[in-house]
């Protein structure tokens, strides 16, 4: 097994050199890589180096963690906590490789009183665990994006895109249920912006009407146990 590791001079990313080595064929990189890119200022390098290293699995331990200079540092911490891992994310699907990837609790808001899971509701509170910036970059690169999916919900096509290319979301029910909870706060309008999502979904992924016919019955399924008689 080849594995591939980002980050790897970082608190978390030298402890994952000394339990991954065993594992299999390492390769493991630090953002001055001579040969190979694993700079994470670079989205696009780094893409080429999963393309050239041609791993089994990725581990990304590499990030932007000083978190009050996030604030001062927007773009750079956008680049290396959202567009680097999107390229990783990407290329893995691409290749049939895994993606392990460390995030932060910062994506949330802080309340509540147990553990958090990866399908809770995001509320960052700060530059650090937003990605409210490449929202905007996309609406601005594509105004369509923009438009609610429904008057009654604050929810944008972008956040469509967004949830598919760095959330990997797959299914209209991981959009409409894990990533912007429609479904829970008013159902009757997560199924009519269902059919929407799916087009889009279908647009990013490359899939056809057939897979976005499944999807629609497989959401009003689940809808349907959620709205009232």
């Amino acid at each position: 097994m080849k594995i591939l590791l980002f980050g790897k001079n970082g608190q978390v990313g030298w402890e994952l050199q000394r339990s991954l080595a065993p594992l299999g064929e390492l390769v493991a990189l630090d953002s001055h890589g001579q040969d190979l890119c694993g700079d994470f200022t670079d989205p696009e390098g780094v893409a080429e180096t999963v393309r050239l290293v041609a791993p089994d699995v990725i581990v990304n331990a590499a990030a932007h963690t000083a978190v009050d200079k996030a604030e001062s540092e927007a773009e750079l911490a956008r680049t290396l906590n959202a567009l680097a891992p999107a390229a990783l994310a990407r290329e893995a699907k691409q290749s049939g490789a895994w993606l392990i990837h460390y995030s932060t609790d910062y994506v949330f808001d802080g309340n509540g009183d147990r553990p958090w899971l990866e399908t809770d509701a995001t509320g960052p509170l700060s530059v650090y665990g937003s990605d409210a910036l490449v929202l905007q970059d996309l609406m601005r690169a594509h105004p369509p994006l923009a438009e609610r999916l429904h008057p009654a919900l604050p929810y944008t096509k972008a956040e469509v895109i967004w949830a598919v290319r760095v959330e990997m979301a797959r299914s209209v029910e991981d959009v409409l249920a894990r990533r912007c909870r429609a479904l829970f706060l008013n159902t009757r309008a997560a199924s009519d912006m269902a059919p929407e999502v799916a087009r889009l979904m279908a647009e990013e992924l490359g899939a056809d009407d057939a897979w976005q016919r499944r999807q629609l019955a497989a959401f009003e399924e689940t809808a349907s146990c959620f709205r009232l008689a």
